[in-house]
């Protein structure tokens, strides 16, 4: 078994990790198929492990990560990921595929779930650094802690979310597209969310999200955004887009975007040729309602409660999706053969 990387964060509470005993939920071996697992629904089904993903034969398993034409340059990831194992495995590989690396994973979970889930993905060690941070709120002080610190020597760190999957539509890998669409002057790159629907699915399945959910509302004024940590400004307020010290704020059009204020984080009509984030934040309703209702938001343990609960959550969960589009889907599959198994 290779080696698990672990970075425990100076504002993470050591002991809580060495002194309260892992929960170790694997029974099986680490050759499992996904469709022969079959979960319950309940209060705490979120919090399973994840499955590890083989094929019959393991001829497909490796990931074809693709080469950039620059080596000297390279692009991680900073993501918060709270009791979303059942998620993590797709993420993973089709970032790593991309080119992404490192990824460095702040685990917000009670009990570092995720620890035993790289134990189990050898293939992934080499590229995933897990950071503990049971801390609430999160996702502000994990993204300074990556840009400032765990990240500050890559040239690019992109702020994503683990329902947020990055299509490039004329490159095969991260660091061509950065190198193409964010020069020396460029301190961060802007790029659209394509909100994908829920399909009509209403419970969960033991498939790949990207599989799941093919069909579009339409891409949004919102953004993310890859950045270069050394412009990045001493203080951050916002998730979507960050301050810079130095360097200007451009979209794939090379267009600078100058919002202040909350509208930093969106950017009207940006262009879709090149790159947009599918963004799979409803996925079903039983999905929808056990992320915002039952485990909390990662900016705020009680916001979801607050915003989304003790309603009828079918009443806000009107964006089915009209277009047909299953783009990620079909990238995952040529950048990662094994998922062929779902067709």
């Amino acid at each position: 078994m290779g080696t698990v990387k672990i970075k425990l964060p100076s504002r993470t509470r050591l002991f809580h990790y060495l002194f309260r005993p892992l929960t170790i939920a694997y029974a099986t071996t680490s050759m499992v198929l996904l469709f022969n697992f079959h979960w319950s629904v309940d209060t705490y089904e979120y919090q399973l492990p994840s499955v590890i993903l083989r094929s019959p034969n393991h001829q497909d398993d490796k990931i074809k990560v693709y080469a950039p034409s620059n080596s000297t340059v390279n692009v991680a990831i900073c993501v918060v990921v709270k009791q979303e194992t059942r998620y993590i495995d797709e993420w993973v590989d089709f970032h790593v595929a991309l080119g992404f690396a490192p990824i460095y994973i702040y685990d917000n979970s009670p009990d570092f779930e995720l620890w035993t889930w790289l134990q189990h993905r050898e293939d992934l060690q080499q590229y995933v650094v897990l950071i503990p941070i049971p801390i609430q709120p999160v996702q502000l002080v994990a993204y300074d802690q990556c840009i400032k610190s765990d990240a500050k020597d890559n040239t690019f760190v992109g702020l994503f979310d683990v329902d947020e999957f990055l299509v490039l539509k004329k490159h095969d890998n991260i660091v061509d597209f950065m190198n193409e669409y964010c020069n020396a002057s460029c301190g961060q790159l802007k790029i659209n969310w394509n909100m994908m629907g829920n399909s009509n699915e209403t419970h969960y399945k033991p498939l790949p999200v990207l599989k799941r959910f093919v069909h579009s509302s339409g891409v949004m004024g919102f953004v993310k955004v890859i950045v270069r940590p050394d412009y990045a400004a001493d203080k951050l307020q916002y998730l979507h887009s960050i301050q810079l010290k130095k360097g200007k704020t451009v979209d794939t059009s090379g267009k600078s975007v100058t919002n202040s204020g909350w509208r930093r984080q969106a950017n009207n009509d940006g262009p879709e040729d090149s790159a947009l984030f599918y963004h799979y934040k409803f996925k079903s309703l039983e999905e929808y309602e056990i992320k915002n209702c039952r485990r909390g938001h990662a900016l705020d343990a009680g916001r979801a409660e607050r915003h989304n609960c003790g309603k009828d959550l079918s009443l806000d969960f009107a964006r089915n999706g009209t277009k047909f589009d299953n783009t990620a889907w079909m990238q995952l599959k040529r950048m990662v053969p094994k998922y062929t198994m779902f067709d």
